[in-house]
């Protein structure tokens, strides 16, 4: 296994800085704003960094996961529940963070902590169709790769291709099997590698359905307010200049949502708004990922013209990342936007990790906001440690609960549900080959999770204010389907569905 999986991962240092590209911004060009919505953020590369060493082991019992099973498929059933949908919510509606608050001046109820259990198991251990559904399956054949056994693994696939040979008209846990079991095959076949790669990954074709994605799912409004936020609320508001680093640009939506609370801010106030630096770092050979991110400086740099923001987009390379290529000019207050995507990129020890919070560090940030869209449960702090299996079903499991939110939705939207079909192709699938990838890399940084790489870098997590949580619940409260709803875990804001966290934001500082 261990030569198979070497050749899919470079373990990547940090030699001399490299020139930046640098793309400006004036206000006084007279090019207007382009209409801009607010794609996710959180675009993974399709295969990313890693140490290049064979799968870590760990607990291989499949009793230990049969709670997979217990993701029941019941949105079938709790459709029938949301009799008062929700609109949806358009990105259009979304200019201005305190338009959020016009409908709901009441403060935020307190936040859950704890989560309710989940569903009974749709087959539990004692049903006769336990080990010939789907999931029983793809665990068996996680167990094979992970006992180093290939041609079980790939003979178990192909049965699997046999029961689940589309996705179309499965229940959500049948759709996330597909994806992960086809995510699974490509790794392990090389032959199989070039076709995912050719069909997944469109920079066009994505744009549109992070569009819908934004449009049918609060998951994203509720990323990007959440950190936005925290991020105003650290930066000095009369500051000349202002410095973003961003580890996952995407199609960065994000930052202009940014963009427009600061113009909004500086209207009220009457102020001139600073001159604004996106570092973005960027992936070193990927023409997919160069592309979006080139779409995503334009679109920005458009829209900052727009509302007469100064805008300057650099890029640099993660193998050319030094502290001299993002080091800020003195006294410019500096916010840093990381995601997990970034730790995998720079492969899954805790030295690429804890060398990359470093050169962050050094940046001297007077906030960095964590935004988590795969919210993993195992790893480290108790659960037994990380291994590929406990990572691979626990992004199963989650997929699935992201496929049953939006299943929710497209039962109370009209003409949805080509819109879910595209998401499915162009977001979560690409999401899901990163996932795998990550955890046949070894995924958890030496069995550390990412918030304990973070604490071993002495950095404290920052409490979100009162503010923060408002426009959280008010996100969740406004979603299109009844069963999202905020919880505060470890001093970080969840949104979730049905008791699973889709996506998380978390606040840190040294």
């Amino acid at each position: 296994m261990k030569s198979v999986l070497t050749s899919f991962h470079t373990h990547h240092q940090f030699p001399l800085s490299k020139p930046t590209t640098t793309i400006p911004s004036s206000p006084s060009s007279t090019a207007a704003a382009t209409a801009f919505y607010e794609p996710t953020s959180v675009l993974d590369p399709l295969f990313t960094g890693g140490s290049g060493g064979g799968l870590p082991t760990g607990p291989s019992s499949s009793s230990d996961y049969d709670d997979l099973l217990h993701r029941c498929d019941s949105n079938n059933n709790n459709n029938n529940n949301n009799t008062h949908p929700s609109p949806p919510l358009l990105s259009d509606d979304w200019d201005s963070v305190m338009w959020l608050l016009t409908e709901k001046d009441d403060p935020a109820p307190p936040l859950p902590s704890n989560f309710p259990p989940d569903p009974p198991p749709l087959y539990p251990p004692s049903s006769p169709d336990h080990h010939h559904h789907p999931v029983d399956q793809l665990i068996r054949a996680v167990e094979a790769v992970e006992s180093n056994n290939l041609p079980l693994a790939l003979s178990i696939l192909a049965r699997l291709n046999q029961t689940l040979p589309v996705p179309t008209g499965r229940p959500p846990l049948q759709r996330s099997v597909f994806y992960f079991k086809d995510a699974l095959q490509s790794l392990l076949d090389p032959r199989r590698r070039h076709h995912l790669h050719h069909h997944i990954v469109s920079a066009v074709q994505t744009i549109g359905a992070l569009k819908s994605y934004s449009d049918l799912s609060p998951a994203h409004q509720f990323a990007t307010l959440t950190a936005n936020q925290a991020m105003l609320e650290s930066l000095d508001p009369t500051s000349h200049s202002v410095r973003l680093i961003d580890f996952d640009l995407g199609l960065g939506g994000h930052w202009a949502s940014y963009l427009q609370e600061v113009h909004t801010r500086c209207r009220s106030s009457r102020s001139s708004p600073p001159s604004i630096t996106i570092i973005a770092v960027e992936d070193e050979e990927e023409e997919e990922r160069s592309l979006e991110t080139a779409l995503a400086a334009e679109n920005l740099l458009d829209f900052a013209r727009g509302l007469g923001i100064c805008l300057s987009v650099q890029f640099v390379r993660v193998d050319s990342l030094s502290p001299s290529s993002i080091r800020p000019y003195p006294v410019e207050p500096v916010a840093v936007s990381l995601s997990p995507a970034v730790f995998r990129r720079l492969g899954s020890s805790p030295e690429s990790a804890a060398g990359l919070l470093r050169l962050v560090r050094a940046a001297s940030p007077r906030i960095v906001v964590f935004v988590d869209y795969e919210c993993r449960r195992s790893g480290g702090g108790g659960g037994g440690g990380s291994s590929f299996k406990r990572d691979f079903l626990d992004a199963v499991e989650m997929y699935a609960t992201v496929m049953e939110s939006l299943d929710a939705v497209e039962a109370t939207t009209a003409s949805a549900a080509e819109q879910v079909r595209m998401i499915e192709k162009w977001v979560i699938r690409p999401r899901v080959a990163a996932a795998v990838s990550a955890a046949a890399a070894g995924g958890r940084m030496g069995g550390m999770t990412w918030r304990e790489v973070m604490e071993g870098s002495g950095a404290s997590a920052v409490r979100f204010s009162e503010f923060a949580e408002s426009l959280a619940e008010c996100v969740a409260s406004r979603g299109p389907a009844r069963g999202f709803h905020v919880a505060r875990r470890d001093s970080s804001l969840s949104l979730c569905w049905q008791g699973r966290e889709i996506v998380s934001t978390s606040a840190w500082r040294w």
